[in-house]
């Protein structure tokens, strides 16, 4: 029983099947991989459980752990969401990350994620069709045993395809600093900073200081 696809009653009393396979490892070189196919049916919505219903996805995961201590991997993801149904969405997406100590000679305790991506969406009937793509980039420094500082930037672009349809483009920095607390046998972290985002396109232009 779900919520139905078009009102309640069409979810009551349904049933549906899933697979998932998924192969995953490590060699004797410093390569890691993963590979996973996953296929939930229209119905299938076990409660309790993080399922995205009627979606089949093809997933493949390279990695190279490199002499450093830097991580890299890259990424192919295809997800075809509502494909039981007549206008399926096509979701392409290919990304690499970087992970891992920067330059531990220089600077002492520093560390990086860096992600990027280029990502297609289209639907059957061309309804939707845009395209993506993503950087960002995060920055960790130990400070002292109880200090921590971190800097951050992403920008991420939409590219609409179809005619009459905007583009937009939003870029966002922050800074922030934890600090290790500890009361009254709790143990946790404070981490007051400030974000600065900014959207531009043909129908937006916005610009935001938030504290976080």
């Amino acid at each position: 029983d779900h919520d139905g696809l078009n009102g309640v009653a069409s979810g009551q009393n349904k049933n549906d099947t899933a697979l998932f396979l998924q192969l995953r490892g490590i060699s004797q070189t410093p390569i890691s991989y993963r590979f996973r196919f996953e296929a939930n049916g229209q119905d299938y919505r076990p409660n309790g459980s993080i399922v995205t219903p009627d979606r089949i996805s093809y997933e493949g995961f390279l990695g190279w752990l490199f002499a450093g201590g830097i991580q890299a991997r890259g990424r192919t993801q295809l997800f075809r969401s509502n494909w039981k149904t007549g206008n399926p969405t096509d979701t392409v997406t290919y990304g690499l990350n970087l992970s891992g100590p920067v330059l531990p000679l220089i600077f002492n305790r520093l560390s990086m994620n860096v992600d990027s991506f280029i990502q297609r969406v289209e639907d059957e009937n061309k309804s939707t069709d845009q395209a993506i793509n993503a950087f960002s980039i995060n920055l960790n420094k130990r400070i002292s045993e109880n200090w921590n500082g971190r800097l951050s930037f992403n920008r991420h672009h939409t590219d609409n395809q179809l005619l009459g349809t905007a583009d937009t483009t939003s870029r966002q920095a922050g800074f922030a600093i934890d600090r290790s607390i500890q009361f009254l046998g709790f143990k946790g972290s404070f981490g007051p900073g400030i974000a600065v985002s900014r959207t531009h396109g043909s129908n937006v232009n916005s610009t935001f200081i938030t504290p976080t």
